[in-house]
């Protein structure tokens, strides 16, 4: 390999806030350049180019993107031959609940703060005697451990075991031969492996040991599996400070939305800017403002990439979108908004979803500049004589709108319902301290929550060059 490919193949890296150069990831590695993961050996690249493009098996077997010093292919085999699978087994509802022993694993154990990478915690733990009495098996370590029925099988999500477990049986434990196996690469293998090709369709989506035992894959040896699981036990380990800083962040937010206004009974918040003493005023939403539902969007209109950005609900999840919506899927011509006789959102205005299951997510967002949206979508719109447009945002932000919603075969909601919504106000310049502050504040989450996707984009572009 070239050093302009070279340079080109970690360029991703590079690029990720400049804050991986991937030397500065080893956990072990000397020098700077020593055991750097660089590029795949030079004269594996000279003798493919030897063939003109005619690649031998073991040439075939090496990954575009290796650590210094290792030449030899990958082998490959089926996950049989390298360990062993377990499925879990029921846990009675006498079981549950417990706070020491053994963990017992469940699929939603996996959200628990800390298990991102490495299952540590469990909401439910079985003492030793209770295993004795049950005949229970614990399942040693180290094991990868996965979703095997059920909506989650999905989400394709796995984890590394280090002590001893039991698990579920909508779950699967992989036991690691450790002769064969580093325990952080065997994570990493099965990271990038999409379990859901392997789902039977039944009365519940599934697999079983039969089919992960089939899967094949290439492994290098011991001692590269060791270089590549220290590389991505280290990157893991980033992510999830990197995770941690966010959600603090969202958790500091979450406090000061509390503070900073006034509650139920309360005609001032507990946490004010110094030199501010007037009371909040009570009012409704409809006395500051408007509730109106968006329009039809036909599909003939859809698809254009230049003019006036059409949102729909989709576009909310957009990165750059997470407080102002700056970007749309769809553009229509001013000719065509003229044409149809569509009224523009000339903007401030807080928007939200008004039916369908998203109603349930409680998203709000601004807008500051002129726009169409989609029926899906309400906006509020803001008399900036009255309303600091973040300060609204803000607002909205602490207001439960699901409590509004209709039963219906369809969950929604109606201006009316939100126009009568009470909320408290402060005077404009109150308003406007508020306002910067939590546009301020919104500001570095955003910058943090970049942070982190750049860093799972560099995983995932890492986990395609490293491997085979």
């Amino acid at each position: 390999m070239t050093k302009q490919k070279q340079n080109k193949a970690v360029d991703a890296a590079s690029k990720a806030e400049d804050l991986l150069p991937l030397e500065q990831m080893m956990v072990q590695g000397g020098a700077p350049n020593e055991g750097a993961a660089y590029a795949v050996d030079d004269a594996n690249q000279d003798k493919d180019s030897e063939h003109h493009g005619t690649e031998s098996k073991g040439a075939s077997l090496v990954p575009k993107l290796r650590f210094a010093g290792f030449t030899e292919p990958w082998t490959t085999c089926k996950l049989g031959e390298l360990g062993q699978a377990i499925s879990g087994i029921a846990f009675p509802e006498n079981a549950q609940g417990g706070v020491e022993g053994i963990p017992f694993f469940k699929v939603s154990d996996m959200n628990l703060e800390g298990n991102e990478t490495v299952m540590r915690y469990a909401n439910n733990y079985v003492s030793h005697e209770f295993i004795i009495k049950s005949k229970w098996n614990p399942i040693e370590w180290p094991a990868i451990f996965f979703a095997k029925v059920g909506a989650a099988v999905f989400l394709n999500r796995k984890r590394l075991v280090l002590s001893l477990f039991l698990c579920d049986n909508n779950t699967m434990a992989y036991v690691l031969d450790v002769c064969k196996w580093d325990s952080y690469f065997a994570l990493v293998t099965f990271e990038s492996l999409d379990l859901t090709e392997l789902v039977q369709f039944g009365a519940l989506p599934s697999y079983g040991v039969r089919e992960i035992y089939a899967l094949e894959i290439a492994v290098p040896s011991l001692a590269e599996q060791q270089r590549i699981g220290e590389f991505f036990k280290a990157l893991d380990q980033r992510i999830a400070q990197q995770r941690a800083k966010l959600e603090k962040l969202g958790q500091l937010k979450k406090a000061l939305l509390e503070q900073m206004f006034p509650r139920e009974g309360e005609s001032v918040p507990r946490l004010r800017f110094a030199g501010v003493t007037e009371p909040w005023t009570v009012c409704k939403l409809g006395d500051l403002g408007q509730a109106i539902s968006g329009i039809a969007f036909p599909e003939s209109a859809q698809g254009g990439v230049e003019g006036m950005p059409f949102f729909k609900v989709s576009d909310m999840n957009l990165e750059g979108n997470e407080s102002v919506m700056h970007y749309a899927n769809n553009y229509v011509s001013y000719e065509l908004v003229a044409k149809s006789k569509w009224k523009p959102i000339e903007g401030p205005a807080v928007i939200f979803v008004r039916d369908g299951a998203a109603v349930l997510l409680n998203r709000k967002r601004l807008i500051l500049s002129k726009c169409l949206m989609d029926h899906h979508i309400m906006h509020y719109c803001l008399d900036e004589s009255v309303w600091n447009p973040f300060f609204a945002l803000a607002i909205f932000e602490g207001i439960d709108l699901t409590a509004l919603v209709r039963t219906s075969v369809t969950p929604s909601y109606g201006a009316a319902e939100v126009e009568a919504i009470v909320v408290k106000v402060p005077n404009l310049a109150e308003q406007q301290r508020i306002g910067a502050f939590f546009k301020a504040l919104d500001q570095r989450i955003a910058q943090q929550r970049a942070k982190l996707e750049k860093l799972g984009q560099l995983k995932k572009a890492l986990l395609e060059q490293m491997f085979v």
